[in-house]
């Protein structure tokens, strides 16, 4: 009863500012905005009184699939046909240090967010109900009380923080620029690495195909869709020489990217490779300093990777499917220590004799609380609520030698806060670098791991 009550007040303030608005300026359209909730909105009155209706929608970011967004369109047009309608707000955060082969919701990756636009866009421009659009928001913005993988900042930006282009400000330029467009999509990516050479390239263009050389060699002409096109290539490592080239009415428009490739080792037999590794992560994450972090992998013969275990995962959370949105204390590089493998055994990896320095990073990741919600909390998902900090205690030891002794990471150094802790190891044998974490009570984690031969 008390909350007809509110609704009653709100749809009679909601209706007196539309009549003085409508008095005061009878030329000017009146506009109100709403978040998702349609029948909510529609129950309190509110929808009718405006001569727009703006939505702000997040099918695919806070909740449900991308491929939701249409049909949730057609539900409102449905609803509400002699009511022009706005998509006054939508978008992904995409972090530009994030990258994902097989991108996810929540993930931050700019594969992610590319996928999310191009299906945005092209489900607004198929609907001629629809009256305009606006993707929130042009560039990256501080919001002091963001955590996640950049904290205090906004990453749903087309451009990042200091106005550099993402891939997604590309795409809106191809379909929305009426002059010929096209643009080696290496957005924040010119620094790549992998333990395989091979990557998709995408060109984003308004053109209807594009061909593709890479240092010198061409490859297959491709028609583009929905303004892009992908090749799977195959990079060396080192400096790689893009050229595309399309045509329109005869006249040839080009775009040139040198893009460095660094090649993670599978197997030691670079003596000067290193490896960065993330555990419980899906995603690569390039640095301060420029070092490349790649996803961990399950142990394999004449490789490297984790014993046991399994990826962190928030409790309760319908976001992400791994790692945590703490703001991580001592670093800037929060998405090194924001996953990990809990409950592992050990880590191996396959390393010819000699010298190597070995980082272990931790950070506990459960406890303190849970952050704050957000003021502007678009899928009321996210609860306020405790985290117990579990009583974790374990032991780690490197080829048979104890390094680390009854470890109590959130006694010692507190809840989400970056510990790095660096050995050196010689190998003098052909069994390698061998891990292991013993518990003393809990579960052993390890949030990321650095080796590197020191000759």
């Amino acid at each position: 009863e008390r909350k007809k009550i509110y609704l009653k007040s709100i749809e009679n303030l909601a209706q007196q500012l539309e009549d003085l608005t409508r008095k005061t300026d009878p030329t000017r359209y009146t506009l109100m905005s709403n978040h998702g909730d349609v029948t909510g909105y529609t129950n309190a009155g509110l929808v009718k009184i405006p001569m727009i209706v703006g939505w702000n929608l997040y099918q695919g970011w806070y909740g449900g699939k991308s491929e939701d967004f249409g049909p949730n369109l057609d539900r409102i047009h449905a609803a509400m046909p002699d009511k022009p309608l706005i998509v006054t707000e939508y978008g992904a955060d995409v972090d530009p240090r994030i990258h994902a082969d097989k991108p996810i919701r929540f993930d931050k990756s700019l594969a992610y967010g590319m996928d999310y636009h191009q299906i945005y866009i092209k489900d607004i421009l198929k609907r001629p109900f629809i009256a305009g659009a606006a993707a929130w928001n042009l560039s990256d913005f501080s919001s002091e009380t963001r955590s996640e993988t950049m904290p205090s900042i906004n990453n749903k930006g087309l451009l990042t923080l200091d106005r550099q282009p993402k891939n997604t400000y590309f795409l809106y330029k191809a379909h929305f620029n009426k002059n010929p467009y096209l643009k080696i999509g290496d957005g924040s990516w010119k620094l790549r690495g992998g333990i395989t050479t091979q990557q998709e390239l995408t060109v984003i263009s308004n053109l209807d195909s594009v061909a593709l050389i890479v240092n010198g060699k061409p490859q297959l002409k491709k028609a583009t869709v929905d303004c892009v096109a992908s090749w799977n290539i195959d990079f060396k490592p080192g400096k790689n020489e893009i050229e595309a080239v399309a045509y329109k009415n005869g006249k040839a428009f080009k775009d040139e990217s040198t893009i460095d490739f660094v090649l993670q080792p599978q197997a030691f037999l670079n003596s000067s490779a290193s490896l960065n590794i993330l555990l419980g992560s899906q995603r690569q994450f390039v640095d301060d300093k420029k070092q490349i972090w790649i996803p961990s992998q399950p142990h394999e013969q004449n490789s490297w990777g984790h014993l046991g275990g399994e990826p962190f995962k928030i409790k309760n959370s319908s976001r992400q499917l791994y790692g945590s949105d703490k703001n991580i204390i001592g670093t800037q590089n929060d998405p090194i220590y924001q996953t990990q493998c809990v409950g592992l055994d050990g880590y191996e990896l396959a390393v010819p004799k000699g010298k190597y320095e070995v980082t272990l990073h931790f950070a506990e990741l459960m406890g303190n609380g849970i952050q704050s919600v957000l003021p502007y909390n678009l899928d009321s998902l996210v609860a306020e609520g405790k985290e117990v900090p579990p009583q974790r205690i374990f032991d780690v030891y490197l080829n048979g030698k104890q390094v680390i002794k009854a470890l109590n990471i959130a006694a010692k150094h507190g809840i989400a806060r970056s510990v790095a802790q660096k050995f050196e190891c010689v190998v003098t044998d052909d069994k390698g670098i061998k891990l292991a974490f013993k518990s003393i009570a809990g579960k052993p984690v390890l949030n990321a791991l650095q080796v590197k031969k020191v000759n």
